[in-house]
């Protein structure tokens, strides 16, 4: 079981997220996201070694965000579990993206390692759980 304060603080670190998905901010995603980042999701695996290669990479997901009508990310759950050690935290979420009038675009599940080796909390590795669920 997680403490409330740091519970608290992931909470805080993904309404961090959530802005800076919402403001379609490649740099600011990637200062979320720790070096190197790997993401796993349908059509295999990447590791991003590089800040740089991490910016890229969101660039394309905005735009494509962007070709969706997306308007806005909402975290509809959040479990937390604790791993090895106190710096390391697996995030389980479900999020829905809306268009600016709130119509659903789908939902999807995203699962997390999150560290804090000092600088806040970053993705370590982002797992695709399942298939976005359009409406």
């Amino acid at each position: 079981m997680l403490d409330a304060s740091l519970r608290t603080s992931i909470e805080k670190f993904f309404r961090i997220w959530t802005n800076a998905f919402d403001s379609f901010d490649s740099e600011a995603i990637a200062d979320l996201m720790n070096v190197p980042l790997t993401i796993i999701g349908r059509d295999g695996a990447i590791a991003l070694t590089t800040r740089d290669e991490i910016v890229r990479n969101f660039d394309l997901v905005n735009d494509h965000h962007k070709s969706l009508g997306y308007h806005r990310a909402e975290l509809s759950s959040l479990d937390l579990f604790a791993t090895h050690g106190p710096n390391l935290v697996r995030a389980e979420t479900k999020w829905s993206f809306r268009r600016k009038d709130n119509s659903l675009i789908y939902w999807f599940r995203m699962h997390y390692i999150l560290a804090d080796y000092g600088n806040g909390w970053r993705a370590v590795v982002a797992v695709n759980a399942d298939d976005a669920h359009e409406v």
